[in-house]
């Protein structure tokens, strides 16, 4: 009969199988939040950033995203505030006549403040 081709078993390539690529994780969140009158400026950014990139991923439950919202609200509520301040200091600064001469502030005064 018709000779027949031989037919070449090829070696299983597995490695060359469809991989999912990561997805990252999201960082985990605190159940208690940071007291935002203990965060320093840097901190305060840097938590409104994180939560800024969360609600622009539109993936979190309604009830999660409004909370996130006023805790951003919050965040950048008090890091005004902290700007405000240091303008404050640097007009302070500026005000002399003679230049950028400091005027001398009561340390209770700088204080509260913080």
């Amino acid at each position: 009969m018709g000779s027949r081709a031989a037919v070449t078993a090829l070696p299983r390539r597995s490695h060359l199988r469809y991989r999912r690529p990561a997805i990252p994780e999201e960082e985990p969140v605190a159940d208690t939040p940071v007291p935002i009158e203990s965060m320093d400026f840097e901190t305060l950014l840097k938590e409104l950033s994180q939560s800024v990139e969360r609600l622009e991923r539109g993936n979190l439950p309604l009830e999660e995203s409004i909370a996130l919202y006023a805790r951003g609200a919050e965040l950048l509520k008090a890091a005004r505030a902290v700007l405000d301040g240091a303008q404050a200091r640097l007009e302070v600064l500026m005000s002399t006549p003679e230049g950028l001469a400091t005027k001398a502030l009561d340390p209770e005064e700088f204080l509260k403040e913080r």
